[in-house]
């Protein structure tokens, strides 16, 4: 039998398995997050919130080793600059500074620039006591207001200015303003006397080119327009007068074509004069309503009654120094009438017919006087002054008949018994005015004028010959259309309705819309006569 062996020892259970490496150390990684954030927070709590210091590091680093620099104003927050590098504003603190030489400039608003080189060698805390800058003033009282005023390229406000607290020293000053010329100079502001510039203007361009317009044209009335206007928006109000007084002296005074701003009358065609006669006829209506406006408070100003009271004193002398002038007292007195001064131009009027009782132009100044005398519906004054008008134009028939064309459209203002009267004098005028008026082209108008005259005061079978021969006589077509039309409602009125439809009729065919519809118009009338004719009967 075989011999048994020794017994089997009993099963041991398995040691533990020994930690790893890369547990180990990142156990050890843990532990030092945790003490550098408790280091963190009693750093932070050991700085005193009194402070405030602004904390940097030379590394990014706050625990690089290294030296700190702590640098303080008198005033604080100005800037500190490092070696030319802006590091921030004081109170500051600069960590993990190399050893060495560093050159700090410290600056703030109000005070002069301190520089300094610092040997850093070990920890240093300075405080340096920054001087105020001497303080001087600015006024600057320069025309246009609103011109901006600037120092060495700063703007520092806009005129007028009165700047108290400027930094004394040398400037480059520059004053400027849109549409002007600029102005510019080497100034010293010093704090024991006050910088003053005042009393002058910088040149205004728009101003010179109208000026210059002014030379080059002097006769055309649109410059004159066009400069009082801008005086009187820039608040230049006797300029602006002066200027609207220049203006009416020239258009009082006829075209000189062999004058300043033309070629000379042999170097101009008939065309071209008559057009810039036109064009001074135009001109001088937008002149007046143009002053009308000025004067109405058109463009507001607070100091607008002022200039009307300074322009109505500038005509008045104007007016006594021009007494004699037609067109002086014409433009005056049709100022005064567009303001609706009714009396103002009747005075106009009387002041011309005594200080020139001997002018070509009494004629017209009587006939303005008769109509401002029935605007004001003083139909006795207006039969009067008419009287005399007739006889002193009993010998000029041209002149009889304007002013019986002149008269005539008044005759819708009036009562019954005026309005007769009206039209008496109109039919008189015209009458004895076409007897010496001989051509046929001068006869046009006042033919169709009496005739008008005559169907409104009721007497249409007359007028008719009188129309029909003003109508032959019109040479433009469409002042010829015009007044057919007229006289279709001639021959309505005078009870001669086939001959009103067919001239209503043709109307029809006109390339005007409006005397279309007028040629409708009248054929719905003659429709309607025909219709009561036919009741009655």
């Amino acid at each position: 039998m075989d011999n048994a062996g020794p017994p089997a020892s009993p099963p041991q259970p398995p040691s533990p398995p020994r930690p790893s490496a890369f547990r180990t150390l990142g156990l050890l990684c843990l532990a030092l997050c945790a003490a550098l954030a408790v280091t963190s927070i009693f750093a932070r709590k050991s700085v005193a919130p009194a402070q405030r210091e602004n904390v940097l590091s030379a590394s990014g680093s706050k625990f690089f080793s290294g030296l700190s620099l702590r640098v303080n104003s008198e005033p604080s927050g100005a800037s500190v600059l490092v070696n030319g590098r802006l590091a921030g504003c004081t109170p500051l603190c600069l960590e993990g500074l190399p050893t060495g030489s560093y050159g700090l400039r410290i600056e703030r608003s109000g005070c002069k620039p301190l520089s300094r080189m610092v040997d850093l060698q070990h920890d240093l805390a300075c405080v340096e006591k920054l001087d105020p800058v001497p303080m001087g003033s600015l006024t600057v009282n320069v025309k246009p207001y609103g011109a901006e005023v600037l120092l060495d390229g700063e703007l520092v406000g806009n005129t007028p200015l009165k700047a108290e607290k400027i930094p004394a020293g040398a400037y480059e000053m520059l004053i400027r303003k849109t549409n002007f010329d600029s102005f510019s100079a080497r100034v010293d502001v010093s704090p024991q006397d006050p910088l003053v510039f005042a009393d002058f203007e910088l040149k205004d361009k728009v101003l010179a080119l109208m000026e210059g317009m002014i030379k080059s044209e002097p006769q055309r009335l649109t410059n004159y327009i066009d400069l009082g206007h801008y005086n009187f928006v820039n608040s230049r109000l006797d300029d602006s007068i002066s200027v609207f007084m220049q203006g009416m002296e020239v258009m009082q005074t006829p075209l000189n074509f062999n004058g300043p701003g033309y070629s000379g009358r042999d170097h101009m065609s008939d065309d071209e004069r008559a057009l810039e006669e036109r064009l001074r006829t135009e001109d001088k209506t937008r002149f007046l309503r143009e002053i009308e406006r000025h004067r109405s408070g058109f463009w507001p100003r607070p100091d607008l009654a002022t200039f009307c009271t300074k322009l109505s004193q500038a005509q008045e002398l104007m007016s006594r120094k021009n007494a004699g002038s037609w067109a002086w007292a014409e433009s005056a007195a049709n100022m005064a009438l567009r303001s609706r001064n009714i009396d103002k131009a009747i005075e106009i009027y009387n002041n011309f017919i005594q200080a020139a009782p001997n002018s070509p132009d009494l004629p017209q100044a009587y006939g303005g006087l008769v109509e401002a005398y029935l605007k004001s519906k003083d139909v006795p004054k207006a039969k009067d002054v008419f009287e005399k008008a007739f006889k002193l134009c009993e010998k000029n028939g041209p002149a009889l008949c304007l002013l019986g064309a002149a008269v005539s459209p008044y005759h819708e203002r009036m009562s019954e018994k005026s309005r007769v009267i009206v039209l008496e004098m109109a039919e008189r005028s015209l009458r004895v005015g076409l007897e010496q008026v001989k051509e046929p082209a001068l006869r046009a108008k006042p033919l169709f004028d009496l005739g008008t005259v005559l169907t409104l005061a009721g007497k249409a079978s007359e007028a008719v010959p009188l129309l029909e021969q003003g109508v032959k006589a019109t040479a433009d077509p469409t002042e010829q259309e015009d007044r057919t039309l007229l006289l279709a409602n001639g021959l309505r009125a005078a009870g001669q309705l086939d001959r009103a439809y067919e001239i209503y009729t043709k109307l029809l065919n006109s390339a005007r819309t409006t005397v279309r519809e007028l040629a409708k118009t009248g054929r719905i009338n003659v429709e309607a006569d025909r219709a009561r004719l036919k009741l009655k009967k």
